[in-house]
């Protein structure tokens, strides 16, 4: 599993990534072309022999700026919307496991039946510790 990041700033930054193998400090400049303009990249990439949940990538200049990332080794995932509701699209017929992820409420697992031309359905209940 591979994962790369792309990071572009109108602004300096300093990103910690901690999993990658070279954790940008201070982000290449480049001009657009516009006076006094200048925007900010640099791309971080890292290798995983595993899934991985919640890898944390943040500023360490704007404490508002962050993200949760999440590494699987396979197609089958969605991130739920607000109103909790996902989709899982092309997930061939047969029977699963299905795993519901919170970074605060845990996990919760049910078992699952795709039939050819059917939608599944699992919901899921997560209480935030």
């Amino acid at each position: 599993m591979f994962l790369e990041i792309l990071f572009a700033f109108a602004l300096a930054s300093s990103i910690e990534a901690p999993f990658a193998r070279q954790t940008p400090i201070l982000l290449s400049p480049f001009t657009s072309g516009l006076p006094n303009n200048l925007n900010w990249v640099s791309s971080s990439a890292s290798a995983f022999s595993k899934p991985e949940n919640f890898l944390k990538v943040a500023c360490n200049v704007h404490p508002w700026m962050f993200a949760w990332i999440t590494v699987v080794d396979h197609p089958y995932f969605a991130v739920s919307g607000k109103d909790g509701a996902f989709t899982i699209a092309n997930v061939p017929p047969g029977k699963y496991k299905i795993q519901a992820v919170h970074r605060k409420a845990g996990t919760a697992t049910q078992e699952i039946e795709v039939k050819e031309g059917a939608p599944a359905k699992a919901d899921f209940t997560l209480e935030v510790r």
